[in-house]
């Protein structure tokens, strides 16, 4: 290495996997969210049909968080 250089890293991944990880976090807790009002007000259960009930929506807040 010259004497004087510097090295510059790229931080443009590292802010990539950053945002990634607060998206997937705020989808997921909403999420999670969601699925407590469910299970607080079953009546809750059927609003969105049935791609919105407890058993569709519980496997992806867990593996979304």
């Amino acid at each position: 290495m010259q004497n004087g250089a510097q090295i510059e890293y790229d931080y443009s991944i590292a802010k990539a996997f950053t945002f990634a990880t607060i998206l997937f976090g705020i989808i997921g807790m909403t999420i999670g969210v969601i699925l407590a009002f469910q299970l607080a007000f079953p009546g809750l259960n059927n609003l969105a049909g049935e791609y919105g009930t407890f058993s569709r929506l519980r496997p992806l807040h867990t593996n979304g968080v």
